[in-house]
């Protein structure tokens, strides 16, 4: 009768006969419990595993996805991203033109040389084209719809789209001045101090980037050191318009400034874009520095080797350097 009883005690509740028995039973099944875990969280990381490197061998970032990231819906009518893409080919094509003119007067023998001032003026209008001056406009409007998508995207991107802008500003109304005539010189007094603001702006990011950020040293270095060149076109220039000599420039030299201002506009548009584009992962450094930086940069350098061929208005390097840039008439 005992055993019977036992052995139904022991079919209703196998851990009820012996104490001993039973934590073991119960160690047995917690660890059989801990081990079936880890084996589905095994099987779980190894089809993860897999399916990262199936993703892994596919391309990260194909056109379509690159493409989206840009075009974006806080783009209000996509008005930046229209009128920055026509700015760009538009912007290019003026300055290939230019180029081609300059050296079709080198080669073909009819190096232009400004006599008067009268001369001069005709020839800034015939050079100055429709098309750079739709460029200009969509430059700004590019330039100025960007203003609204840096929201909520950090202290950064903000101060970067403002600097931009700033210096934008600075040499767009140079660039106006100088071909306009008298109806922008009621700003002629603050032509310096308005250029260097954005310098000093410039150098107080780029020392805080430099030094207390993770960012790449090199395009850090490349971008500052790059702007800061800007200065050798618009410091003279602002000189000039600041001391009211415009009318008695040196020979040639209006042409090769509206030239090297509308090359630069260019060249900061461009740049930030690539900017732009390096912060959204869709480009890394070195492509950034390669074809944002370097090669555009070399583009507007050939441009203006060209237009002081063409032109002619300094005899030497030496003249360039004594003269200011030609700020000194």
């Amino acid at each position: 009768i005992l055993n019977m009883q036992a052995t139904t005690q022991l079919a209703c509740n196998p851990l009820s006969l012996n104490p001993e028995y039973s934590r073991c039973l119960k160690l047995t099944g917690k660890r059989s419990r801990r081990g079936m875990t880890a084996f589905l969280r095994g099987s779980s990381n190894e089809e993860a595993s897999t399916s990262s490197e199936d993703t892994d061998s596919a391309p990260k970032d194909s056109i379509q996805s690159k493409a989206k990231r840009m075009w974006t819906r806080a783009d209000k009518y996509h008005a930046h991203a229209i009128s920055g893409g026509l700015y760009s080919l538009l912007g290019f094509d003026v300055m290939y033109e230019w180029c081609r003119n300059d050296y079709g007067a080198i080669f073909g023998g009819e190096i232009s040389s400004v006599t008067t001032t009268t001369t001069t003026t005709t020839a800034i209008v015939e050079d100055w084209s429709a098309m750079a001056s739709i460029s200009v406009a969509l430059a700004t409007v590019c330039a100025l719809s960007g203003i609204p998508l840096t929201k909520n995207k950090g202290w950064r991107k903000q101060e970067l789209s403002y600097r931009s802008i700033a210096f934008q500003m600075v040499m767009t109304w140079q660039l106006c001045r100088l071909i306009s005539g008298d109806a922008l010189a009621p700003f002629d007094a603050i032509a310096l101090y308005g250029c260097m603001l954005p310098f000093v702006w410039h150098t107080i990011t780029y020392v805080y980037v430099l030094l207390l950020t993770g960012d790449d040293k090199r395009s850090v270095l490349l971008v500052w050191l790059g702007v800061l060149l800007f200065g050798l076109q618009l410091v003279p220039t602002a000189l000039v318009i600041q001391n009211g000599d415009i009318a008695s420039v040196r020979e040639g030299l209006l042409p090769m400034w509206e030239h090297s201002l509308f090359g630069l506009i260019w060249l900061l548009n461009w740049s930030t874009f690539g900017a732009s584009l390096k912060a959204r992962n869709v480009v890394d450094d070195i492509a950034f520095r390669k074809w944002f930086l370097i090669r555009p940069s070399a583009l507007w350098m050939l441009m203006y080797v060209l237009d002081t061929t063409r032109y002619h208005p300094f005899s030497s390097v030496g003249d360039y350097v004594s003269s200011a840039a030609g700020a000194l008439v």
